[in-house]
């Protein structure tokens, strides 16, 4: 298994008999480690980076489900079934999506305003609890910055000039699948919220 994600975890479980049970073989399996499993049970050694490696199994039917998604990340509800034989292998990459919040100022006549220096506030998968930046460009990408079930607050602490002060923040939730939902600006459906910007009474472009 190839995963270049440190804080990923997974669990194996032996495939459902006739008799509809299934047995679980393992847990707590993370990239970057190789696992055996032997006479006295399971064998853990670093391995190679990224690479989750698990030997000794015996020949029959598995499934790896993944049971502790890293910060940033969304979940992986999948389910990952191989069948071994005597003498055989198995190889095969997942590839993990990270978290993302788009945001687009635009002005009235839907051109991009720059200049805003934005906040958001909520608890980031770094560890910080706010986040600031400025809109140097048509558009700001948090990627992988954000957990899912969990909301932040936006707000503009300076408005681009000629424009007036965003008045109320606004609030984000990231569901379980890192799907965006705000309490107003036009969210476009590809997690992007586009905000409109008022012009001030002194005008701007």
């Amino acid at each position: 298994l190839g995963l270049w994600i440190d804080g990923v975890a997974y669990c194996l479980w032996l495939r459902p008999s006739e008799s509809g049970e299934s047995q679980l073989w393992g847990h707590d399996f993370e990239p970057g480690n190789h696992y055996h499993i032997g006479p006295n049970g399971w064998e853990e050694e670093t391995g190679r980076k990224g690479v989750l490696e698990i030997t000794g199994l015996p020949k029959g039917s598995y499934i790896l489900k993944e049971v502790r998604n890293p910060s940033g990340f969304v979940p992986d509800d999948s389910s990952y079934p191989f069948d071994l034989g005597i003498s055989g292998n198995r190889e095969f990459e997942i590839r993990k999506k990270s978290t993302i919040l788009r945001i687009q100022m635009r002005a009235p006549s839907g051109s991009a305003v720059r200049g805003a220096v934005m906040k958001a506030t909520g608890a980031f998968s770094d560890g910080n609890n706010v986040h600031t930046w400025v809109m140097t460009g048509g558009e700001y990408t948090l990627e992988g910055k954000l957990k899912t079930e969990c909301t932040y607050l936006l707000s503009e602490i300076s408005p681009p000039l000629g424009y007036e002060l965003l008045r109320d923040p606004i609030q984000i939730r990231l569901d379980r699948k890192g799907k965006v939902s705000a309490s107003s600006g036009k969210n476009n459906g590809n997690n992007t919220i586009i905000i409109s910007c008022r012009r001030s009474r002194r005008g701007g472009g």
